[in-house]
């Protein structure tokens, strides 16, 4: 089984104690996961998930 990797979106920490990147995004949809000190985690603020390759779950996000 293939292993997945990260490529690297560096999330900073907001005044207000969330974490946040941002990234410009065609519109479409996307798969999504973070990779947190060396483990992958699913945002728990996602309410749409798709199975992967892996036997995991990914995120989904539309964008408009």
């Amino acid at each position: 089984m293939e292993k997945r990797k990260p490529r690297s979106l560096p999330m900073e920490k907001s005044n207000g104690g969330e974490w946040q990147a941002e990234i410009d995004l065609a519109p479409g949809r996307y798969e999504y996961n973070f990779y947190v000190d060396g483990a992958w985690v699913q945002d728990p603020a996602c309410n749409e998930r798709v199975v992967n390759p892996f036997g995991t779950q990914n995120c989904i996000v539309q964008v408009g």
